[in-house]
Parts: structure tokens; sequence; C-alpha cells
């Protein structure tokens, strides 16, 4: 990923609203993480590529608010 993605994904991700875990884990069975099949055409592939961007954009910026909220309570 090129730097400049880089940093519009993390200011787009820094106004994210609350989304819940029951909706994240909806996503992410209707989208999952896997090969494509090869039957599927170009724009298939890439639209199944996007939606499963999206579930795991969600879970890193979750991750990074949990380690957030570690440091903030060790310190």
């Amino acid at each position: 990923m090129a730097v400049s993605d880089s940093n519009m994904l993390r200011r787009a991700h820094e106004r994210f609203p609350p989304i819940s875990q029951e909706l994240i884990d909806a996503l992410d069975q209707l989208f999952p993480d896997r090969c494509p099949e090869e039957s599927y055409s170009d724009r298939k592939i890439w639209m199944a590529r996007g939606s499963v961007e999206v579930v795991r954009l969600k879970r890193i910026k979750e991750a990074q608010d949990a380690t957030l909220l570690d440091r903030q309570i060790l310190l």
C-alpha cells in the first residue's frame, strides 16, 4: 500500500462512528477473506476484495483502539 493510501485510510478511520461487533461479524460471514473461485470475473473479484477490505480495516481500527485504551489504562 502506498504511503498516501495509508494516510488517507488513517484519516478516514479517525472519523469512523462506532460499529457493533455483531455487524462486523455478520459482514465477515457475508464477505469471507478467501481466495476467489476460478469462475469469478475480474469485476466480481474486485468487488469481493473491496468488501473484505472494509471488514479487515474495521478490525484493524478496533485493535488499534484497544491498544490505545490499554496504554491509557497503564499510564
